[in-house]
């Protein structure tokens, strides 16, 4: 009987240290938010809140890795499709339209930059950051070989 007391007391106990069950109500938070005085009006201080995903992931390299990743897939595209036109490109493998060319690198231009963001999102330590730049750079390399290759003709 008494253990049956002890447990129906910690549970109204607990039951009234619930949020906004007190006395006071939601006047007094468990973790009160950080605030500043501006204009006089007290406003949540964000200062010391840490950056956004955003932020940290779309620098300014990361952002010249990708351009360089899709600059060079419209010139090997566009080269290509120079090459296939004049009846001398071995590059390509069929005679594949300038639509279907793009569509194909695209997607696959998409699926290594959303590998990159994935890896630089993850806030990596400073010595293993530029893991989130080989997909971008091994792809620029294999689009800048194709500009190469369809220059000589």
């Amino acid at each position: 009987m008494k253990t049956i007391l002890v447990v129906l007391l910690l549970c109204c106990a607990a039951a009234a240290q619930e949020r906004g069950s007190s006395r006071y109500g939601d006047q007094f938070p468990d973790a009160p938010e950080p605030v500043k005085r501006v204009d006089g009006h007290l406003v949540h201080d964000k200062s010391s809140d840490p950056p956004k995903w955003y932020q940290h992931t779309f620098t300014w390299k990361f952002n010249a890795a990708m351009g360089a990743l899709v600059v060079t897939n419209i010139a090997d595209i566009e080269l290509t499709q120079r090459c296939q036109n004049s009846g001398a490109c071995v590059e390509s493998g069929g005679r594949e339209s300038r639509g279907e060319m793009y569509r194909n690198d695209m997607i696959a231009d998409g699926a290594i930059i959303g590998l990159s963001i994935l890896f630089q999102s993850r806030h990596l330590p400073k010595k293993m950051g530029w893991v989130a730049y080989v997909p971008m750079m091994i792809g620029t390399g294999r689009h800048v070989n194709g500009i190469m290759q369809g220059e000589r003709y």
